[in-house]
């Protein structure tokens, strides 16, 4: 039996509002680990286009309020070719979240897609942080659009125009 399940239905007294049921009913589920006795629950889901991850935020806590549950850790991947569409703050949280202090460097960044590689230009310094945190986000971007992704920092001196 292959047959796909909607991360949705996983979840049936969870009813999202217009954006998220329609970005989440893409989401098929790969895998479920649920631990009654901890509250937990680990879904692995598949989509083929960009769901934002403002909207998955939203919706594991919505769910885990509904379900009571203590934590419900939700990771979707996605084809390469919607590698481009993620949006420039859940780039950019991709850094802060392994340093906190790169968030004031990236303020105003601008993030540039050429195929799979990406140009951030920032409008001031902290480029040796941000560099420090690449190897880290090259890691996460593979792992959920199953493509290696080169990443390059451009600050202070290094722009033009």
């Amino acid at each position: 039996m292959n047959q796909n399940v909607s991360f949705l239905n996983m979840f049936p007294d969870y009813v999202p509002p217009e954006e998220t049921e329609t970005a989440l009913s893409q989401a098929a589920i790969v895998a479920a680990d649920i631990n009654p006795a901890t509250q937990t629950v680990e879904v692995a889901a598949h989509s083929e286009t960009y769901i934002p991850r403002r909207i998955s935020d939203k919706a594991v806590r919505d769910i885990m309020g509904i379900y009571g549950l203590r934590r419900l850790e939700l990771t979707i991947t996605h084809p390469e070719t919607e590698l481009t569409k993620i949006e420039p703050s859940e780039l950019m949280l991709l850094f802060v979240e392994r340093d906190s202090m790169t968030r004031g460097s990236l303020a105003g960044a601008k993030w540039r897609w050429e195929g799979t590689a990406l140009t951030v230009s920032l409008p001031a310094n902290g480029k040796d942080a941000i560099e420090k945190q690449i190897p880290a986000v090259q890691d996460v971007l593979r792992a959920r659009f199953a493509t290696p992704v080169t990443i390059h920092v451009e600050a202070g001196a290094e722009l033009t125009g």
